[in-house]
């Protein structure tokens, strides 16, 4: 292309624009960026770094119908030969339905304020494996606001996606699911947002944010960054989800459950999270090895034949486990931190539980552990009929059991409901002495002339 010098009242002539047509919007003309080592590519190929869905037809008027738009958009990122990020300009965009944006290493970025609003059953989003092959490396920049209407059953939906970063998504109306996600592994999603206290909804999704499965397969190892769920039914349901971490947000204002973890559900953590004004519980627990750590619970936690759960320095109302839950352990909480009335009450079996302080009585739970025992204090104990047992409480510390004198026979052993000589007995071992036992251990003593028995807890 040959170049030109313009001057006040020059003629630019039809072939000169011809040429400048030919070599730049064809794609012909170079660009070279500046810096030692730069690489010139073409104009095109660097146009092509990035395309909006406006280059495709889109409006964004919140009156055109772009569904047509975005699923043109869709293809060509579908067909491109390297990674492509897809802009959607400022402005309300109207669909029917979202394409399927199942293209690995796809980028999303909204600039300004971005709405897309679904007229159909949805989603407004979908990101979606399904069937065919995994989704990886999906990143949707922060910003998009996703709106459905009455029948919009799910607004944004991740299927069968790995390793990808969702940034800060606000949904609005909906009929069932603000986030579905189904078995979705190592992904991110910081500051997902389903709240009538931010916006108002003439329809709020029964379930704010689901984590599902999807084949017989758990959603695993995501991280939840300041979850914000207020007003669902359900606020967090982890559906069927394994070793996934939320850390801080709420779910607040539910008309049932501000989270519930479903049987079959386990390893999920629950960092620092606050959950308020729900309708039934702020926690609903009936999976496997749920971690909850700090945080604030002003109605109550409810652990319903849950297995070996975990409730660490949290502030609580109410705290109950039923008598169906196994292996809980609970310690360094307060309840009725909120008002008065707050207890705790634990059934289950194996249950392990400590410091636990109840601001209304301004005392601890009797029948808790409080604190480490640095002085610990011995015990003579009171020797009943032979055989004499002696069993070191469930909920206690581990102890010394001292025998000495008396004429004893046989000392035994009970752990786990199995009962094992160690003294006496024709072994030909001492019956004085020594025994530590573990919390629930037990030991008991056979003797013809009374002995001393003391218990120092360590």
């Amino acid at each position: 292309m040959t170049s030109k010098t313009f001057t006040s009242g020059t003629v630019i002539d039809s072939a000169w624009l011809n040429d400048v047509n030919g070599s730049t919007y064809n794609g012909s003309g170079i660009y070279t960026p500046s810096g030692t080592g730069a690489v010139a590519t073409t104009v095109q190929t660097k146009l092509r770094e990035s395309v909006s869905v406006k280059d495709f037809g889109a409006v964004g008027d919140g009156v055109a119908d772009d569904t047509a738009a975005f699923a043109t958009a869709k293809a060509y990122a579908a067909t491109a030969s390297k990674p492509v990020e897809i802009t959607f300009p400022s402005g309300t965009y109207v669909i029917s339905a979202s394409p399927d944006w199942n293209v690995t290493r796809l980028t999303l970025t909204p600039i300004g304020q971005v709405e897309i609003r679904c007229t159909g059953t949805g989603p407004a989003m979908n990101i979606n494996g399904g069937a065919t092959a995994w989704v990886y490396e999906v990143v949707v920049n922060d910003g998009f606001v996703l709106k459905g209407i009455s029948t919009t059953t799910q607004i944004f939906v991740a299927r069968k996606v790995a390793h990808c970063r969702f940034g800060k998504i606000t949904v609005k109306e909906g009929l069932t699911y603000g986030f579905n996600v189904e078995l979705a592994v190592a992904c991110t999603f910081n500051t997902p947002s389903c709240s009538i206290n931010e916006q108002a909804m003439t329809t709020v999704p029964v379930r704010g944010f689901r984590l599902a499965s999807y084949t017989g397969l758990n959603s695993t190892d995501n991280t939840i960054i300041t979850p914000i769920m207020e007003g669902s039914v359900i606020g967090i349901d982890c559906a069927a989800a394994d070793f996934n971490t939320f850390i801080g947000g709420t779910a607040e204002a539910c008309t049932t459950h501000g989270i519930l973890v479903a049987a079959g559900s386990k390893g999920n953590q629950f960092i620092n999270m606050c959950c308020e004004s729900n309708g039934t519980d702020d926690i609903l627990d009936q999976g496997t090895q749920t971690y909850i750590q700090g945080g604030y619970f002003t109605k109550l936690i409810t652990y319903v034949t849950a297995v070996r759960p975990i409730l660490r320095g949290a502030r609580t109302q109410v705290v109950t486990i039923d008598a169906g839950t196994t292996g809980a352990t609970v310690e360094d909480i307060t309840v009725s931190s909120f008002a008065a009335g707050g207890y705790f009450s634990g059934l289950g079996s194996a249950l392990t539980k400590r410091n636990i302080y109840n601001v209304n009585t301004s005392a601890y739970d009797t029948g808790a552990l409080t604190g480490r025992n640095p002085t610990p204090a011995y015990v003579v104990q009171t020797v009943g009929a032979s055989p004499y047992t002696y069993t070191n409480p469930a909920i206690g510390w581990p102890t010394q059991v001292i025998v000495r004198g008396g004429t004893i026979s046989q000392i035994e052993f009970l752990r786990n409901a199995v009962l094992t000589t160690i003294g006496g007995g024709g072994l030909g071992a001492p019956t004085a002495g020594i025994y530590q036992l573990l919390p629930g251990d037990a030991i008991k003593i056979n003797y013809s002339v009374l002995p001393e028995v003391i218990t120092i807890p360590m």
